[in-house]
């Protein structure tokens, strides 16, 4: 547990997707850039606001169904599509995203999602320079590994965030905190930076909270709760922090105090009713972390439970860029222990949350995908059987629904044709002469 999410801002390395917390500064994109235009129709058509930047944050509510917004995907790509032709850079980096993981009606297209990172970077957003270097740096299918130009990318990711910081932006201050501790492309962890900056990040979040600004306060408790820069660790603090932002309805403080009394870090007794109408909060306001935390909840054993609403809380998380959440969501599906069980919908789940770069999700993509592609192929290949054939225990001599003649290696064998794979999808056995289904 670490404090919930208070940025989602900064893409580690081989994490191609970076989750902005929201863009303050207006990036400009100077040209075109290799992308073209890629609004169906004229921005003005859809993006009437004089200052076009307002179009991004729209869109960004949108997506996530947050600040009081329904979700509707469809509007809110519109809205970046407008709002990156009318050279707004952090739009072309959202959209970006959208075709990287193939968000509503946009197909997985990683030429699309390259070529508006790079728009993005030439631009002046940070976001879009490291998602540019993460796209170069790995090779994605239809764009060629780059690392020099990778690097380069993610150089002026960390200049970008270099100069915002400068100008006493708060969450460009933490972004650059975070590179400066996690290191960026090929680019070190440096520590002393780390904590310097944040040290610089504690006072412009303090000046924030006077102000009233939530996600300052927000902000300002992970610094406490983390003991960031030159701060000790103070949870009592974090969490005052914490509420009070969340009262004032930003939804990662709503996460943060839903963790703080599921974990019991304020040194106070754990209360997971409490947490749990913390992390609902949260997850109604947009922030797909603390619907996964909500599903946790639903879907444990115990009073809480509520299979209905822990599986909604899991859709809801994944639709909200939530990785952890679309992997557990694949989880559900592919067991159908709280629901009916749907392979295809399993799969679809676990590559949304590998696209948005869960490792696990990745891995029960690759096993349950080759799965159902095998299932399918197996699918085919019975329905299609004929003398000739090359099954998995050899060759087809003699059909005969439902049964078939193979020339096994113990000789001509009849076997039911549900028993049949094609050659290399199952091992063929046989114990004392009778064959032996493989799964």
């Amino acid at each position: 547990m670490a404090g919930g999410t208070v940025l989602r801002v900064l893409a580690t390395a081989g994490l191609l997707l970076i989750q902005g917390a929201g863009c303050k500064g207006k990036t400009q994109v100077s040209a075109a850039g290799p992308a073209g235009s890629v609004s169906a129709a004229a921005p003005a058509a859809v993006c009437t606001d004089p200052d076009a930047q307002s179009c991004l944050e729209r869109a960004q509510e949108l997506e996530l169904g947050s600040h009081g917004r329904s979700m509707d995907k469809q509007a809110a790509i519109a809205l970046y599509r407008a709002a990156c032709d009318r050279k707004v850079a952090e739009a072309c980096a959202f959209l970006g995203q959208l075709y990287f993981v193939g968000e509503g009606s946009l197909k997985e297209d990683n030429v699309q999602a390259a070529r508006l990172f790079e728009q993005a970077c030439d631009g002046g957003s940070a976001l879009g320079c490291a998602d540019s270097g993460a796209a170069l740096g790995s090779g994605l299918d239809g764009v060629p590994m780059d690392k020099v130009k990778g690097q380069a990318a993610y150089d002026k990711a960390l200049s970008l965030h270099k100069a915002n910081c400068e100008k006493a932006d708060a969450l460009e201050c933490t972004a650059l905190g975070f590179v400066y501790e996690s290191g960026i492309g090929a680019l070190p962890s440096n520590k002393q930076l780390a904590s310097s900056t944040f040290t610089q990040v504690f006072k412009l979040a303090q000046a924030g909270c006077d102000k009233q600004d939530n996600a300052a306060c927000n902000l300002l408790g992970y610094v406490y709760l983390n003991g960031k820069g030159d701060q000790v660790v103070d949870k009592t603090k974090a969490m005052t922090l914490f509420e009070r932002a969340c009262a004032g309805n930003d939804a990662d403080a709503c996460l943060n105090v839903g963790e703080g009394h599921e974990f019991g870090f304020n040194a106070g007794a754990k209360d997971l009713t409490k947490a749990l109408a913390f992390y609902d909060k949260g997850c109604s306001m947009g922030n797909g972390d603390a619907c996964h935390h909500a599903a946790s909840l639903y879907l444990a054993a115990g009073p809480l439970h509520d299979a209905k609403k822990g599986v909604a809380s899991l859709q809801a998380g994944c639709d909200r860029k939530s990785a952890a959440a679309c992997n557990d969501l694949g989880v559900v599906f592919v067991d159908g222990q709280d629901l009916p069980k749907d392979l295809h919908r399993g799969v679809a789940a676990y590559r949304r949350g590998c696209r948005l770069g869960n490792a696990t999700a990745c891995d029960n993509f690759k096993y349950m995908n080759g799965k159902v592609e095998g299932e399918q192929a197996t699918t085919e290949f019975r329905k299609s059987l004929k003398t000739g054939s090359d099954s998995h225990c050899g060759l087809v001599i003699e059909v005969k629904e439902p049964i078939a003649k193979v020339q096994t290696m113990i000789g001509e064998v009849w076997l039911k044709i549900e028993q049949l794979y094609p050659k290399g999808q199952a091992n063929c056995r046989f114990v004392n002469g009778v064959y032996q289904d493989p799964h």
